[in-house]
């Protein structure tokens, strides 16, 4: 091997170890400013940041972290402008488009003006879904709209349901979605209209009040999906009555 050829090689070496340690500091710093989300740090995420986007302008995804920090900030001109520059930089990163979607929809507004941003909303939704139909932050944007701006609560079930069908091995997905309680009221005043699928009813005597009892439920008839449990126990002395809920979701993400 020549001299002229040797100092190619180490400088080929030496552009990869570079180019290497430049992901590696990309990489670390995405974490920190997705940390400082987490902890609800959002001045401290915008710094982390833009910072990051100085040094890779070019980078859709880290345009997009930074728009989300700016909306946890309720910086929405300065979110807006993010998500857009993400959208430019690459037209098929589906969460740029639900970002942007969020600016419209948490943006204050009324009238006409609150209705042309659910329109806007929506529309930027619909196409994260087109670009990515697994993305399930996308749905789950969908859902919330229709309830909060329509109170369509069919339609935003079949998004919610969407949802948690993408997102079924998600547990922090679920975990939004119900599993604590946190389930939409437009969803359980649904499923409180339908006919139950399953019906259970039996008595039993007794005066011990830590005696516990298990009931099992024939899922065989049941609808895959979001289903809720309602058990009421109660005292045929004094007729007090107690009601639990539980919400669950039935069969295959398919």
């Amino acid at each position: 091997m020549g001299r002229s050829q040797i100092y190619v090689f180490c400088a080929a070496l030496c552009i990869l170890s570079l180019d290497q340690a430049a992901a590696d500091q990309r990489d670390s710093l995405l974490t920190l400013g997705q940390q400082h989300l987490r902890e609800g740090r959002a001045e401290a995420a915008v710094a982390t940041f833009s910072n990051l986007t100085k040094t890779f302008p070019k980078d859709a995804h880290i345009q997009s972290r930074l728009g989300y920090a700016y909306l946890k900030n309720r910086d929405f001109e300065k979110a807006e402008a993010a998500f857009k520059t993400a959208k430019k930089l690459d037209q098929n990163l589906a969460e740029a488009y639900v970002g942007l979607g969020l600016v419209y929809a948490e943006r204050p507004a009324s009238g006409l003006s609150a209705y042309s941003n659910f329109r806007k909303a929506v529309g930027e939704a619909k196409r994260a879904t087109k670009l990515d139909s697994t993305y399930g932050p996308a749905y789950r944007l969908l859902g919330e709209l229709y309830e909060r701006f329509q109170e369509d609560h069919q339609k935003a079930v079949e998004y919610y349901l969407k949802y948690i069908q993408v997102e079924s091995d998600n547990p922090d997905g679920l975990y939004y979605f119900g599993l604590a309680g946190v389930i939409t009221s437009g969803i359980r005043a649904l499923l409180r209209q339908q006919k139950p699928q399953i019906s259970v009813t039996y008595e039993q005597v007794g005066t011990d009040e830590e005696e516990r009892e298990y009931v099992e439920l024939d899922l065989k008839k049941a609808k895959p999906g979001v289903n809720v449990v309602e058990i009421t126990v109660q005292d045929k002395v004094s007729g007090e009555k107690a009601t639990r809920e539980v919400v669950f979701f039935y069969g295959g993400s398919g």
